[in-house]
């Protein structure tokens, strides 16, 4: 996802005035990229999980190589194209 789709997507959530902010924010010179992470975790459970618990990522470990882009299609309210 690129800052331009991510802004996409603040703008359906929050409005155009807060896309536009956080689009300010991260086209300062010090910000060099992004990178989003998406992990589940498993809900409405009947007892304990005891099989692929919850765990911790520190992003330092993860390396450009190991990241895809990706664009959503529809998936904000107002269906714009994230």
């Amino acid at each position: 996802m690129t800052a331009e789709h991510f802004k996409d997507v603040q703008e359906a959530y929050g409005g155009k005035a807060y896309a536009d902010k956080w689009m300010n924010k991260f086209n300062k010179d010090v910000i060099t990229g992004m990178k989003g992470v998406v992990m589940w975790r498993p809900i409405l459970m009947d007892e304990p999980l005891t099989n692929m618990p919850l765990c911790v990522l520190d992003p330092n470990t993860v390396s450009v190589s190991d990241c895809l882009k990706t664009k959503l299609y529809g998936f904000a309210p107002n269906c714009a194209q994230t």
